[in-house]
């Protein structure tokens, strides 16, 4: 985390105004989550979750099994979550979910600018 975070820093120092999106596997089970402003979970049911780490990592059924077991249960790091994009279906599906969920994080990170750019005095201001 600390390496993440210097490198956050780094960038954010760089480009004040950069969207970051860090890919942390084990975020929650690790407790780093105030560390961000949001989190994204990609969801796959259990079945799908194991074949596709014994085929990207080569492993057997029960290696992934043992390594899954050791994480949080995908099921609750969906609850948890701020957004969740259903990884089930086809890349088509998975990749229109990514890009609304990126469209609502920018969409965010410009309403934080503007509302801190009015804490700041900088920006208009509606007097209701």
């Amino acid at each position: 985390m600390r390496e993440i975070k210097r490198k956050s820093e780094q960038m954010m120092a760089e480009a004040p105004d950069a969207v970051l999106l860090v890919d942390v596997p084990l975020l929650l089970e690790v407790g780093a989550v105030d560390h961000f402003d949001c989190v994204v979970v990609v969801y796959v049911d259990e079945k799908i979750q194991h074949s596709r780490l014994m085929k990207r990592d080569g492993l057997s059924r029960n290696e992934a099994h043992q390594a899954l077991k050791a994480q949080m249960d995908l099921r609750q790091k969906a609850e948890e979550a701020d957004y969740v994009i259903d990884n089930r279906g086809g890349l088509e599906e998975t990749e229109a979910q990514v890009a609304e969920v990126w469209q609502e994080l920018l969409q965010l990170a410009r309403d934080q600018r503007r509302e801190d750019a009015v804490t700041r005095g900088l920006g208009d201001r509606k007097d209701d």
